[in-house]
């Protein structure tokens, strides 16, 4: 308990050195202290509610509006956290300006190391405008400044920082190399002024003192030698600039044509597909008979509309398989020439796997959920792009959604082409039930299908009167029982002593 006490206690003293740095508008320091005082104490609600306070005095909300939520979740009772987070929240047009804030000095921070510090400044001013109190974009401005070597505006960034934070160790530092530098470029500047602009050096010869003006084309110097290397760096890039620039723009320029080349073939080739359809499509219209109604030459037009526009769809590539297969399902192939019919079935061969397989999924879940509206728009697409699909088990389901939607007529229709195709099959069978009323659902052929064996077992055990059935039929459902021959089965119906005679004679025949 007294070690308890005592870190609270000093918990409690450095959050009041804070409170004092604070006062005198030290947040660096303020902030320092407080973080030891967490450091004692974490659960000191006050001294987290006054560092979010500080956090926000910097313009960091983020961080600020962090402090005051772990407050409050180990305080609920911290009405101090309670008020400044509905502070916030009571003004979300100050919220977002600061985020934007926010986001621009992080932009500008990548500005900056990308070497784009005319962009970076940009973001930088833009940030202390709508933030005059982000601390860290008036330090990065400040930053920039000095490097460019624009000190009255470095100057007057410090200052705005300074005044959001007294103590803050970044400020000082940049303050203390800018009063570095203008001592020095005003003493300079008095000297040269002193001397005429004209400086001089110099010296003992023998009881001689020569004095005697500097060279300024002293080549021994180091600024002279600095100054010579980047004069021949930059005349070695103006003459790479010169000889290889072009080598490298031509380069450029013929990958460019290349690839416009390839697109222009691609393009080109398209159209050409789009025109050949477009004469087929004219073809037909002027060979079409007089029987034909307006609504069929309608129907041809529209469906050579929607084939232009699927192959258009899919020579963009932006558009998905099942975006382009809706269109291709729009298509009466029927209704298509020669060419019009081959383009649709190669782009059908083509997409029309990739869809199904989803669609058939689709289109079960939501019948078996009851979904059958539903059900019925996926099943109609399965249908349409092979109506065999599962062996007629698509179409069956189907039929069956639409018996579950009271429309009997189109449901008729569906089950009398399944008769038609599977007639000896299960599905067939399920089939002739529907048309007499009698949903068979998929499961149930699955049932069915495993047990028939067994079924056709049972009868010829009570039977016993053919000798060839008992035998075609009881060899796949029980062993035991099965009959050898018609001798066999003849003397089990005449013996009448039921199963147990019928297995001898079985035994004895096989």
């Amino acid at each position: 308990m007294a070690y308890t006490n005592e870190m609270r206690r000093q918990s409690n003293s450095w959050y009041n050195d804070a409170l004092a740095k604070a006062g005198i508008r030290d947040l660096s320091g303020a902030m320092a202290s407080l973080n030891r005082a967490l450091g004692y104490d974490r659960t000191n609600t006050t001294a987290r509610d006054l560092l979010g306070l500080i956090y926000y005095a910097r313009g960091e909300a983020p961080e600020a509006i962090s402090q005051w939520i772990l407050s409050q979740n180990m305080d609920p009772r911290d009405r101090l956290a309670s008020y400044f987070l509905k502070a916030v929240e009571n003004e979300p047009d100050e919220l977002q300006a600061i985020n934007i804030s926010i986001r621009k000095y992080n932009q500008g921070l990548r500005y900056c190391r990308e070497e784009h510090v005319d962009m970076a400044l940009l973001q930088l001013q833009e940030a202390v405008e709508i933030n005059p109190w982000l601390l860290k974009a008036w330090q990065l401005l400040a930053l920039i400044y000095l490097t460019r070597r624009q000190y009255s505006k470095a100057r007057k960034a410090l200052d705005y920082a300074r005044r959001i934070d007294s103590g803050d160790e970044l400020t000082q530092t940049y303050l203390h190399e800018l009063s570095r530098i203008r001592p020095r470029r005003i003493a300079s500047s008095d000297g040269e002024r002193r001397s005429g602009g004209a400086r001089t050096v110099s010296y003992k010869r023998g009881n001689e003192t020569i004095i005697r003006p500097v060279n300024q084309d002293d080549d021994s110097s180091p600024s002279k030698t600095w100054g010579n290397i980047m004069i021949g760096l930059v005349m070695g890039a103006a003459v790479v600039f010169l000889l290889i620039g072009p080598l490298i723009r031509s380069t450029s320029h013929k990958q460019a044509n290349r690839k416009i080349a390839a697109y222009t073939d691609k393009i080109a080739a398209q159209e050409a597909q789009i025109d050949a359809l477009k004469t087929e499509l004219d073809e037909l219209r002027k060979n079409s008979d007089n029987q034909k109604d307006d609504s069929t030459g309608a129907t041809t037009q529209e469906s050579y509309e929607y084939l232009m526009t699927a192959v258009d769809q899919y020579s963009n590539g932006t558009n998905s398989n099942a975006a382009i297969v809706e269109t291709l399902l729009k298509i009466d192939p029927n209704k298509l020439g020669k060419q019009g019919k081959e383009r649709y079935d190669t782009y059908a061969n083509m997409l029309f796997p990739s869809v199904i397989e989803n669609e058939w999924a689709e289109g079960q879940y939501a019948y078996n959920t009851g979904k059958y509206e539903d059900a019925i728009k996926r099943l109609v697409k399965v249908v349409r792009m092979d109506s065999d699909y599962e062996d007629g088990k698509a179409m069956l389901l189907l039929a069956n959604a639409y018996m579950k939607t009271d429309d009997k007529e189109t449901a008729k229709s569906y089950y009398e082409k399944i008769i038609k195709k599977h007639a000896d099959t299960a599905v067939g069978k399920a089939a002739k039930s529907g048309l007499e009323g009698k949903v068979k659902e998929l499961t149930e052929l699955e049932d069915s299908g495993t047990d028939s064996g067994s079924t056709s077992g049972g009868s010829t055990d009570t039977s016993g009167t053919a000798g060839t059935a008992g035998t075609d039929t009881t060899a796949a459902g029980n062993g035991t029982t099965a009959a050898g021959n018609g001798t066999a089965g003849t003397d089990t119906a005449a013996g009448g002593t039921g199963t147990a005679a019928t297995g001898t004679a079985g035994t004895t025949g096989n």
